[in-house]
């Protein structure tokens, strides 16, 4: 909800197949997309041609997909493509991301900046080739043993990857521990 609503303003639509995340957000959902539900695609009362035209039709800053309800839509899944840039991908798994696109107008450095914050320590790790980290933050400077942590990493590939990547992480103290 933050993403949302930091990449949009309260006027903007946000085309999504979990229109939830864009009500808390307090963002804007065409109407005839609120329902994105699997028996409305099965049943096909909403086909791709027409998810499309909706879409197009509310000129949406952002796509959300999140369920993967709209995306086995080809035709849907390919106007996202041409029209929209990924720029966030949460639990990627099986080519089921959920990820956050902006339009391919939209300006990078500035989406890139608010994706960033405040909160991550600018980082330039290169790897493998084209694979950047951006940056990384942990939610508190103090972790004691047992304790639970939240770790952000913002990684930006610079061109298609030949390979999946997955990231181990091992927090050292100051001591070495």
């Amino acid at each position: 909800m933050a993403v949302i609503r930091s990449l949009t303003t309260p006027r903007d639509f946000v085309v999504t197949d979990h229109p939830y995340l864009p009500f808390l957000a307090g963002r804007l959902v065409p109407p005839e997309l609120v329902d994105t539900s699997k028996s409305r695609i099965e049943s096909r009362s909403l086909r791709a041609n027409d998810a499309v035209t909706i879409a197009a039709g509310y000129e949406p800053r952002l796509v959300v997909l999140w369920t993967d309800r709209l995306r086995p839509l080809r035709i849907f899944k390919e106007w996202v493509e041409d029209n929209y840039r990924l720029v966030k991908v949460y639990n990627r798994r099986q080519d089921l991301d959920r990820g956050i696109y902006v339009r391919n107008d939209a300006n990078l450095d500035a989406v890139r900046a608010t994706l960033a914050g405040a909160a991550l320590t600018p980082r330039g790790d290169e790897f493998a080739g084209g694979l950047r980290l951006v940056g990384a933050s942990l939610d508190r400077a103090e972790i004691r043993p047992g304790d639970g942590v939240g770790l952000s990493l913002q990684w930006e590939a610079g061109r298609p990857l030949d390979a999946d990547y997955h990231v181990i992480v091992a927090l050292t103290g100051p001591d070495g521990q």
